[in-house]
């Protein structure tokens, strides 16, 4: 039993706990130009090893530190050495360096040890790189950078030898040179997304890139522009594609699954693949929204766009991160970044509005009582005696007898025959 005597509150406050495994009530907050940010399009997400969030937008990088957005972009006075505006990939190397790959203008890079952004366009190790698309930047076992691009196809670049190989449909075995993800599982096999069809993957100690192909009837073969790849801690490697919905790879046997509408999903267009603490994936997608899907059951959860207050503001979504404190944080086209925050605590309010059926009698409330039957009974300053039922979240009146009698309950008590 618990009772509480309140002397003085509008309306009534119930505090409801979210976390990330139940998601129960989705409440997203929101960061949009109105926080700071130069564009609502965001493209690629990073947390660093400080805790900072990094976000990449259409119009400049974004550090966030919780509180405000610090912008670094091309001809800003701040960073004059920072060149390019549209950020598609983010990186933190081992070393402390940050990488920042551009639409228009190649590498940007941060020295960890002077905290400035220079341009790679005047390093001679990465001319070729000047004026390209940097879709995606990854850091292997071993140190070495991957860097993809959108038509000049794939380089590695090693720190220690300050030697940059370079692979393309010219003098490797890779089919395409639109490289859109890069990725290392467990076992250290690198998985390469290209344009077209077909995964590609090479071992760790090779640079021969094979290519696996879903070659079941109806199949559309990972054929995508883009693709997004994730490697689990169980063995498998998920591609999310753009048309083509989701793939399962088993890294052992090379088998493959794949999942798409008709499987639950709402969209086919998977742009962004992160997990829980779970195991469950959690995939951002383009136009339905966030899907949860259960690796074990194939079920799918749905978290999507409704004309509603902490909700996704948007089913275009681009990509999406949870940081080590287990929050969610996902880029979308045009809606900034959603963010569903694991250890935040939300009310939910109820009060009096009119004269809707169910809701409280009076906005001012007196008093409180848990009963061991599970209802709360509420004493309000004029409306008498109400009854919420929690699981309904309904309440109802208990009239006075005699009539006019008791309108202002200020005490609540439950005995120990529950009356």
């Amino acid at each position: 039993m618990k009772c509480a005597f309140l002397k003085y509150l509008i309306g009534l406050l119930f505090c409801v706990n979210h976390v990330v495994a139940q998601f129960g009530k989705s409440q997203f907050d929101y960061i949009t130009i109105a926080d700071g940010l130069p564009h609502n399009t965001i493209f690629c997400l990073m947390q660093d090893k400080n805790g900072f969030i990094w976000m990449g937008t259409q119009d400049g990088l974004v550090r966030f530190d919780g509180y405000n957005c610090t912008v670094f972009r091309q001809n800003n006075t701040a960073n004059e050495h920072f060149e390019g505006k549209s950020i598609h990939a983010l990186l933190e190397d081992r070393r402390g360096n940050f990488w920042v790959g551009t639409q228009t203008h190649g590498l940007n890079i941060r020295n960890s040890e002077t905290g400035q952004f220079e341009s790679l366009k005047s390093n001679t190790l990465f001319a070729e790189l000047a004026k390209s698309w940097i879709k995606t930047l990854f850091e292997d076992k071993k140190g070495q950078i991957w860097i993809g691009t959108m038509g000049k196809g794939l380089w590695v670049f090693d720190p220690k030898t300050q030697i940059l190989k370079h692979f393309d449909n010219t003098n490797s075995t890779l089919k395409d040179n639109a490289i859109s993800k890069v990725t290392q599982d467990e076992n250290g096999t690198i998985w390469i997304g290209t344009s077209g069809k077909g995964i590609y993957y090479c071992a760790e100690n090779e640079q021969d890139f094979r290519q696996i192909h879903a070659t079941q009837t109806g199949d559309t073969d990972f054929d995508s522009y883009r693709k997004t790849i994730f490697a689990d801690k169980k063995g498998s490697i998920w591609v999310g594609t753009e048309g083509s919905g989701l793939y399962k790879i088993d890294v052992k046997t090379k088998q493959i699954q794949r999942f798409t509408l008709q499987n639950g999903l709402t969209s086919n267009n998977i742009m962004g693949i992160a997990t829980d603490n779970k195991g469950a994936l959690l995939l951002a997608t383009d136009g339905g929204g966030l899907n949860v899907f259960n690796p074990e059951t194939q079920d799918v959860t749905v978290f999507n766009y409704h004309n509603a207050a902490n909700t996704l503001n948007t089913n275009a979504l681009l990509d999406i991160l949870i940081d080590r404190d287990k929050n969610i944080w996902i880029g979308t086209y045009n809606g900034g970044v959603n963010v569903f925050k694991a250890h935040k605590t939300w009310f939910e309010t109820y009060t009096q509005t009119g004269n809707k059926i169910g809701e409280l009698s009076h906005r001012s409330v007196l008093s409180l009582c848990k009963m061991t039957d599970g209802r709360l009974l509420v004493g309000t300053d004029g409306g008498g005696l109400n009854v919420l039922d929690t699981q309904k979240k309904v309440f109802s009146t208990i009239p006075n007898n005699p009539i006019g009698y008791g309108n202002v309950v200020k005490t609540l008590f439950e005995d120990n025959q529950n009356r």
